[in-house]
């Protein structure tokens, strides 16, 4: 399932901007935090999260992941819903004192109230940054437990909390 052009132009735009988390405490019902302990050296691990965002490409279900950055010690993925609500996945790893654990910091934040398959939904976002609105639980419950399922390396969650 591929993104429409115009759905992918306001993607990049809303994933500069992120509206969504501009207002603290209004955030806080769609900004969601995790911890994990990962098995592997950290560019072992960003390999892993990259191949499991791959693997999500064609699920059957709509939804869409896709990275947009990945650096040494950092993978950003946009999570889209089948109507095109765009959320990011931000891991960024640390490298603990036992050498083959990798601590990771994982943030889930949705980026507006409105879906991006709406046009000139990236230009009024921002305008409703000050709207309170939930994620439905898709971070906990989808986005996350989906990429850790598709690495193929040990990982304990520490902590999980919704952030303020």
């Amino acid at each position: 399932m591929e993104l429409k052009k115009f759905v992918k132009i306001q993607a990049k735009i809303q994933r500069t901007l992120v509206p969504g988390i501009w207002v603290p405490l209004l955030r806080t019902p769609h900004y969601w935090k995790e911890e994990w302990l990962v098995k592997g050296m950290t560019d072992q691990c960003i390999q892993e999260i990259v191949d499991s965002v791959n693997k999500q490409q064609n699920n059957a279900i709509g939804f869409i992941y896709q990275s947009f950055l990945v650096t040494e010690n950092r993978v950003k993925i946009a999570c889209f819903t089948p109507s095109r609500w765009m959320d990011i996945v931000d891991i960024k790893l640390m490298k603990t004192e036992e050498k083959s654990i990798t601590m990771a910091k994982v943030s889930s934040y949705s980026t507006g109230v409105l879906p991006l398959s709406i046009p000139g939904a990236a230009f009024v976002n921002p305008l409703l940054c000050w709207f309170p609105f939930y994620d439905n639980k898709f971070p906990e419950d989808i986005w996350l437990p989906t990429i850790r399922k598709g690495m193929d390396v040990s990982i304990s969650v520490v902590s999980k909390y919704r952030a303020l």
